[in-house]
């Protein structure tokens, strides 16, 4: 089965560039909140225009932003996976300039035939509006011309398939260009005929299906049925040419009981669930094989229904249209919702039904001093990082947010830094081994350990200013005042400074203690050698500062010289003791040291002292 691993979009829709393209990992499908105008549906119509223009006779516009320079690329492009077997990925795009699309493959049009996307529109089509009292909705062109359309029926009594529509675009090109009694014309009729009971099967299977959906999971006590009058040609009273007369209608039921104006009896809920079942069913009459691309993209589906309603149709998606195995995908899905309610409960509730989702949010970044600047849209990846998920709060002034990420990524850029054990504190009450979860007993371990290895404390030396005005948004007064914004910018150049600190480890406590490091030193008169070993009690690691030069960590380790053993709280004072006894008169010379010590069985200290 194929998978959509990659969507990256450049001057299309709300979109300018995504900053990175959006990776979803095989296997799991997406969830997006979106706020209204934050391109959530550009993501929709992205995917639909991909897949629909697939075929060379559906070229259709590119809408491009309207804000970018036409001679700059516009493009929508997917990278498709293989979910099992050889690692195949494939990259395919559209773009407002033909030569450049690579969309027109066998693979994204059959996934287009599936009409697997779905939005708001769609469904109030099926809600009947603007009919008047006794007033019946035609869903001919709903049914055979978009849901259905692609579907294949077999000819007769024969072995071979043809599409739908297709077929049917045949049979009345022929009744309506060829004379009456003529052989084609009769031919046609024939065909119709055939095609008309092909049609009705279809549709009591999707019917069927859908009743389905709707008593097992809505329980809302609506019955689907149609009332379906056979496809034929005639001729209008006072007209001089032949026309099709193409006729369903939906038959509504509520409580066994028929309801003539179904949609003005029925409240949104429901309407909107009997829409849904019905776009549903559709999809599972449509025959699939187990090696496509299977897209179902519903873009703000759940508009007038309350979380009785919206719970029944995931558990549809989930038991219908989604599989647990990997091997054994059905669908991959797309749900975007602007209701950020919704779009928590459905990504916990994903989450306790092991479903795996890759979630993303959209805000609406602007510049309110510019009136002539437009909106951007602002797209948050969960893997992104703390600091650039900041970074797409502050430009959508989502301050408080903002901070909050920034307190994440002060802190994980801290313990990012500080040794292991500095991160970890022992609960006398239990006994255990913990991870320290106060930013302040961090911060303070922090500004100790940079103090003990000698680096500049000039960039960090507000740093508890900021954890209490910028990393606590609750703590703040007004946090739509200007000077809040400022501060928050003071924040992020605090961690862009903590990012410039360089950690490697180098050497593990374990490892040394099996494999001490070696060094051979000769006295300064020349007269006898010594053979020392170090071993660390704490894990080695390099340490840099912006451009300054590389150095070891402040740790404890042991010198061995024969039976004896010293305890030193850094390599660089059993340094200073080494070059002591063997009688050197000036100051420790460090990069003999880091030149001469045997650090591994093939390499020394200082070629160990890389990032």
């Amino acid at each position: 089965m194929a998978w959509i691993t990659s969507i990256d979009l450049k001057n299309y829709r709300a979109f300018t560039s995504l900053e990175q393209p959006i990776k979803i990992p095989k296997g799991h499908h997406v969830l997006i909140y979106g706020e209204n105008g934050s391109g959530k549906t550009s993501i929709f119509h992205a995917l639909d225009h991909i897949l629909r223009t697939s075929f060379s006779n559906a070229r259709s516009q590119f809408h491009r932003n309207v804000f970018t320079d036409s001679a700059e690329p516009a493009m929508i492009q997917i990278e498709v996976s293989d979910i099992v077997g050889a690692n195949r990925v494939q990259v395919f795009q559209v773009a407002d300039d033909p030569d450049a699309s690579n969309n027109s493959i066998p693979l994204l049009q059959r996934a287009s035939k599936v009409r697997g996307f779905l939005d708001y529109k769609k469904i109030l089509v099926a809600h009947a509006l603007g009919l008047d009292d006794g007033g019946r909705l035609n869903v001919f062109d709903l049914l055979v011309r978009f849901l259905l359309s692609d579907h294949t029926i077999a000819i007769g009594s024969s072995s071979t398939t043809v599409g739908l529509l297709d077929e049917y675009r045949r049979i009345s090109g022929i009744l309506l260009s060829k004379r009456a009694g003529s052989h084609d014309h009769n031919r046609a009729l024939v065909n119709l005929a055939d095609w008309n009971s092909a049609l009705i099967q279809l549709l009591t299977d999707t019917a069927n299906i859908a009743n389905g959906f709707l008593q097992g999971h809505f329980r809302n006590k609506l019955h689907l049925d149609f009332y379906i009058t056979p496809a034929n040609v005639y001729k209008p009273e006072g007209w001089s040419k032949k026309k099709m007369k193409e006729e369903i209608y939906f038959k509504i039921s509520y409580a066994d009981t028929e309801i003539q104006d179904y949609h003005l009896f029925l409240n949104e809920a429901r309407l909107s669930a009997f829409s849904i079942c019905l776009f549903l069913a559709s999809i599972k009459t449509y025959p699939i094989h187990s090696s496509e691309l299977r897209i179902i993209y519903l873009d703000d589906v759940f508009i007038g229904m309350d979380n009785g309603n919206r719970i029944p149709l995931i558990e549809i998606l989930k038991d219908e249209f989604l599989h647990q195995d990997i091997t054994n995908q059905k669908f991959q899905l797309f749900l975007s919702t602007y209701d950020r309610q919704w779009f928590e409960l459905a990504r916990n509730w994903f989450e306790a039904e092991k479903v795996k989702t890759k979630c993303i949010e959209l805000f609406v970044g602007n510049d309110d001093s510019d009136l002539t600047a437009p909106d951007v849209a602002v797209l948050i990846d969960p893997s992104d990082s703390y600091l650039s998920r900041a970074r797409k709060h502050f430009v959508a002034k989502d301050f408080p947010a903002a901070a909050n990420y920034l307190r994440k990524a002060c802190e994980e850029q801290i313990k990012r830094i500080l040794p292991r054990h500095q991160t970890l504190h022992h609960n006398f009450e239990t006994g255990e081994i913990e991870k320290i979860k106060k930013l302040e007993i961090l911060i303070n371990n922090f500004l100790e350990f940079i103090g003990r290895n000698g680096l500049d404390l000039q960039p960090f030396q507000h740093i508890k200013t900021y954890k209490k005005i910028v990393f606590n948004p609750l703590s703040h007064d007004d946090i739509e005042a200007p000077h809040y914004k400022r501060e928050l910018l003071h924040g992020f150049v605090l961690v862009e400074n903590l990012s410039k600190v360089r950690v490697k480890e180098i050497l593990d406590v374990q490892k040394s203690a099996s494999w001490p490091m070696k060094l051979r030193m000769t006295s300064f008169d020349g007269t006898w050698q010594r053979d020392y070993e170090i071993v660390v009690l704490e894990n080695l690691r390099i340490l840099q500062q912006d451009a300054e030069p590389i150095k070891l960590t402040v740790g404890d380790c042991e010198l061995r010289l024969q039976s004896s053993k010293r305890v030193f709280g850094s390599l660089y004072l059993a340094f200073d003791e080494i070059w002591k006894e063997c009688g050197y008169p000036d100051q420790a010379n460090y990069s003999q040291f880091l030149q001469h010590i045997q650090f591994t069985s093939s390499k020394k200290l200082n070629a160990g002292m890389v990032f």
